[in-house]
């Protein structure tokens, strides 16, 4: 399954977001310019990877949002602290409506490529499932869910539950898990 989803990320499909990207960050800062302040996390760090991902899989534009919101609370279940509390958070049912939702979502986008392929990575996905070696629809949406997954990991990793043993004495604070979230 990695040999023909790889086959999907070909160079040329990645190399071909290069100019939105440019123009993700262009309006990203230009937004930050109009406001006059700048939160890294917030104003880029987070929306604009989500954005990335959208126009890798082919995600139309006006469908980003609510995409990225689904996205966000699937993100919420991969923190290791709710998972390791064993705990069900406050919002379980919301995120377990936006896991269906993504789902179907996924699931009419690969119906809509069927009829009409462009040059995303679900069509790539696609085209290899037809063209004999074959990806499930199952398997495919596993692959689109791969991205986010990703990004999940590299902004909220699980290494937080490891054990560190500091050299000298000194004082971090009273947050856990805060380094890269704190508002300082």
């Amino acid at each position: 399954m990695r040999k023909l989803a790889g086959n999907a990320f070909a160079p040329r499909v990645v190399k071909a977001l290069e100019p939105d990207i440019i123009a993700l960050v262009t309006t990203l800062l230009d937004d930050v310019e109009e406001r006059g302040s700048f939160d890294v996390i917030a104003d880029l760090a987070y929306p604009l990877p989500v954005a990335v991902i959208c126009r890798l899989l082919g995600v139309p534009i006006s469908d980003e949002p609510e995409f990225s919101r689904a996205s966000a609370l699937l993100a919420q279940s991969l923190d290791p602290l709710i998972s390791f509390a064993g705990d069900l958070p406050d919002n379980f049912d919301e995120r377990m409506r936006a896991g269906m939702w993504l789902r179907e979502y996924l699931a009419d986008l690969i119906g809509q490529r069927r009829g009409g392929p462009g040059d995303d990575l679900m069509s790539g996905l696609i085209a290899v499932e037809e063209s004999g070696d074959q990806l499930t629809e199952d398997e495919i949406i596993a692959t689109c869910n791969l991205p986010l997954i990703e990004e999940t990991l590299r902004y909220d990793p699980p290494v937080q539950l490891m054990g560190r043993i500091a050299g000298e004495q000194m004082t971090i604070g009273d947050a856990l898990a805060a380094a890269q979230h704190d508002p300082t």
